[in-house]
């Protein structure tokens, strides 16, 4: 039986990309890298890639609502959100928006503890964040105090020079 990510193009013993690379006899340069590029979309989501944090923090007023924002400096395959469990009861999140793409369906939202550290939950197939585009988490306070608002999306480096090895 197949690993899963010989599934997706990826050599697990020598670490390769065997399906689309350059070196191929007579492969057409264009379609080598489309390959290539669809082989590093479906590693973001095995969770193959380097992985990046991209923070979001903000303070908003009691029984308000706010957008939180985060903005990267590489390319990214947003695969998670985790909010911060402290007060992970305290928080509606109403959208997530990642470049130009809602993912969430509907207009009730989400209570935050679906994402809290400890809940199981399913790799997020969101869109590439493309280096200087924003990622944006609307949020409601629920209690009747002021509070900080906590999380981070965890992400796959897609970009061409990693920031991490």
């Amino acid at each position: 039986m197949a690993s899963y990510f010989e599934d997706v193009g990826y050599d697990d013993e020598t670490g390769a990309d065997y399906v689309g690379d350059d070196d191929d006899v007579g492969a057409d340069y264009v379609g080598a890298r489309r390959k290539k590029k669809m082989n590093l979309a479906k590693m973001a989501l095995a969770g193959r890639l380097p992985q990046i944090f991209l923070g979001f923090d903000s303070t908003v007023a009691a029984a308000t609502a706010a957008t939180s924002t985060a903005e990267p400096n590489v390319h990214l395959r947003p695969t998670d959100l985790v909010v911060r469990a402290a007060n992970v009861e305290d928080w509606l999140i109403t959208d997530i928006q990642v470049g130009r793409v809602n993912m969430i369906a509907g207009a009730n939202g989400i209570s935050a503890s679906a994402f809290s550290p400890l809940a199981r939950r399913s790799v997020i197939s969101c869109p590439p964040l493309q280096a200087g585009t924003n990622a944006q988490l609307a949020i409601t306070n629920l209690t009747a105090a002021s509070s900080r608002f906590l999380a981070h999306m965890v992400c796959g480096d897609i970009s061409r020079h990693p920031a991490s090895p």
